[in-house]
């Protein structure tokens, strides 16, 4: 399998990184074992505790996203940042 990755490349077959890494990991691990991405879970849990245990830490200062490049990919996050607050998106100055 893992000669498989390296020699066709990660988009070389149309494989995600992570898909071969999970496809590689299937291999050597024990049958049955189930592997969890955790960063989805994470983030489910944070929205959950900003939402339900921290509601009174709201300020009146206006609540601003930053990112690295204003482009029409960062533009289309604008609804759901809203919707957790943020009012703006702003390019980081570096």
């Amino acid at each position: 399998m893992a000669a498989d990755a390296g020699a066709a490349g990660y988009g070389g077959a149309g494989l995600h990184p992570l898909s071969s890494l999970q496809e590689e990991l299937q291999c050597v691990l024990p049958e049955g074992t189930r592997l969890i991405d955790s960063g989805a879970a994470i983030a489910r849990r944070t929205a959950w505790l900003l939402e339900h245990e921290a509601p009174d830490a709201k300020s009146s200062d206006e609540n601003k996203a930053f990112c690295m490049a204003l482009t029409a990919e960062t533009e289309q996050l604008l609804p759901v940042l809203r919707r957790y607050g943020f009012s703006t998106l702003e390019k980081l100055p570096l």
